[in-house]
């Protein structure tokens, strides 16, 4: 039993690091069983197999600012919240392998408070992961009224041989804009030339858009010497409808190749669809797929 400041909880299972404070009401809520929606959540998991890092699993969680309580001090003319979102990973033995986890005490002038409400909040962690596959376990817990959202997903980390050809997920990207100075890290999967992209976590695509833009990594194999070739196919319902042949630029001085593209919508009808894209060395193929939803 561990106490928080609204009473006493039951925390049911163990976890892979130690439960803080701020925790126990959202793991509460997840260990009953329960998968409250009060209000729209977003979570999805990835996988990018970065050289020395081949179980790297960033997981993004999204919600708007507007869902949560935004408690107002005229007298001080501040705003501030008080809430906090937690993730589970889960091995295929129900066991969690990673906890992840943020809590946001944000505050600012009274005056932006119109302006905080419009914003979205995305918490982001990378998980260090054996291949396998995963469950996802996300909860966004609103501390002042204890309403909450849950998101269950699934992750796959795949199996991966470092001096071989291999790939990370495939990214449906929502924007994209130039990445602080202080912010620009190698090791960040979604930066690219100093640009930092912003993943879509399942919103559909509206065709006015013209293009959906989507991205991935290949890493070579140690001995490649040339850039692999590509395929882009899309499916419905395990048909293919089209393909692009396509090829991919040189690899950087890591054996990375970041592959940013926009796929045309003009001639897609709405509907779901599967994105699937194999990327192929001569020596080795590695497949990965991604689906997407188009509305007119």
């Amino acid at each position: 039993m561990l106490q928080s400041r609204k009473g006493y909880y039951a925390i049911k299972g163990t976890f892979a690091s130690p439960v803080l404070p701020y925790e126990t009401s959202a793991l509460a809520v997840l260990g009953s069983g329960q998968a409250p929606q009060s209000f729209p959540l977003s979570a999805v998991g990835f996988s990018f197999p970065e050289r020395e890092r081949t179980g790297l699993a960033p997981v993004m969680v999204e919600a708007q600012m507007s869902d949560f309580t935004i408690n107002v001090d005229k007298e001080k003319k501040l705003y501030n919240t008080d809430f906090s979102i937690v993730v589970l990973l889960k091995d295929q033995a129900g066991q969690v392998v990673e906890k992840l986890s943020n809590q946001y005490r944000l505050s600012g002038p009274l005056d932006k408070v119109e302006e905080a409400k419009r914003g979205r909040v995305l918490f982001y962690r990378e998980a260090e992961l054996m291949p396998g596959r995963y469950t996802m376990e996300a909860i966004a817990y609103d501390s002042p009224t204890g309403r909450a959202s849950v998101r269950l997903g699934e992750l796959e980390v795949p199996e991966t041989d470092e001096g071989k050809l291999h790939m990370s997920s495939i990214v449906i990207l929502r924007s994209a804009e130039k990445a602080a100075a202080t912010d620009q890290r190698e090791s960040n999967p979604f930066q690219v030339a100093g640009m930092e992209l912003y993943p879509n976590l399942g919103e559909n695509t509206h065709k006015a858009r013209k293009q959906m833009p989507f991205f991935f990594t290949a890493y070579t194999a140690s001995a490649a010497t040339a850039a692999p070739k590509m395929m882009i196919e899309v499916c419905q319902k395990k048909q293919v409808l089209a393909q692009m042949p396509g090829e991919m630029p040189a690899p950087d001085e890591a054996g990375r190749i970041q592959y940013i593209a926009g796929l045309p919508l003009e001639k897609i009808p709405a509907g779901t669809y599967e994105l699937r894209i194999t990327v192929n060395d001569g020596t080795a193929s590695v497949t990965r797929s991604r689906f997407f939803t188009i509305e007119d």
